[in-house]
């Protein structure tokens, strides 16, 4: 009860202090964020442990891509959809220092979307698609 007064005594003062409080607030778990997120960005070296249990989408991507940029939060609202359901991963093509995931995985484009089910792919999409057709995709995926 005293931290909810002291958000409130908080948020009476200055713009800072509003930050702060709001800050503050939800960290203490008083107010919930609006947007949780789902994807967990990991590095090559981790794609193959990531994968091999359960369905796992992995989202390669370049910061410098206009498509992968315009995809991603398309992507992160998705992972929120299949929340339980699906593991929604991201690997940075321009951290990766080998090739080999590139070959292994046959990747011609970014943005790349490949789905996993026990580590083994079943499927891909190259580019942007907007939101219906990813849930779709997926939906159709997991169902199979």
């Amino acid at each position: 009860m005293r931290l909810k007064n002291l958000s409130l005594l908080l948020f009476k003062s200055s713009m800072k202090r509003k930050v702060f409080a709001f800050l503050f607030t939800i960290f203490c778990g008083l107010v919930s964020p609006a947007y949780a997120d789902h994807v967990l960005e990991i590095k090559e070296c981790e794609l193959a442990d990531s994968i091999q249990s359960g369905t796992t989408i992995v989202f390669f991507y370049a910061n410098w891509c206009v498509h992968c940029k315009k995809l991603d939060p398309i992507y992160r609202k998705v992972a929120t959809a299949f929340e339980g359901v699906v593991s929604f991963k991201k690997v940075d093509c321009d951290q990766c220092r080998e090739v080999e995931p590139f070959i292994k995985y046959s990747m011609v484009g970014i943005p790349t979307l490949i789905l996993f089910v026990e580590g083994q792919e079943v499927d891909r999409l190259v580019g942007f698609c907007e939101y219906d057709r990813l849930y779709e995709w997926i939906s159709r995926k997991i169902e199979s």
